[in-house]
């Protein structure tokens, strides 16, 4: 009996983990999962499925990098446009906060692009 419930908690503990979707609640808010589509390739990002994890809650724009994984450049587009470009040497920084207060309402796309041309993108309405 004690193994059945053991297995059905595991079971329990893997689903709910592995949820893409995720939405957590912090000291700041509710914040979501901000599933990010594509690869890096480096010898480093090999180690981890998912090196870069992002976050967006209602006024920020959470990206953490779990990994070196270069120097790589994030961009965040509205209709094509340019809205947010900044360069980051992942050795030294690794978690970039935004703040999204002043950016109108719309669909956004966020991409991060590194030295080799690799890029991660993720789409997000606000």
């Amino acid at each position: 009996m004690k193994n059945l419930f053991l297995l059905l908690v595991s079971i329990s503990l893997f689903f709910f983990s592995s949820m893409s979707d995720a939405t957590n609640f912090t000291a700041s808010g509710w914040k979501k999962h901000l599933e990010m589509r594509g690869k890096f390739y480096g010898q480093a990002a090999r180690s981890i499925p998912e090196p870069v994890q992002v976050f967006l809650s209602d006024q920020e724009l959470e990206i953490y990098f779990l990994l070196n994984v270069g120097k790589v450049v994030i961009n965040l587009e509205k209709d094509g446009e340019s809205l947010y470009w900044h360069e980051v040497d992942t050795t030294t920084e690794r978690q970039i906060v935004t703040d999204l207060s002043t950016f109108e309402s719309g669909v956004y796309f966020l991409k991060i692009i590194n030295d080799e041309g690799d890029c991660l993108i993720g789409k997000f309405i606000r």
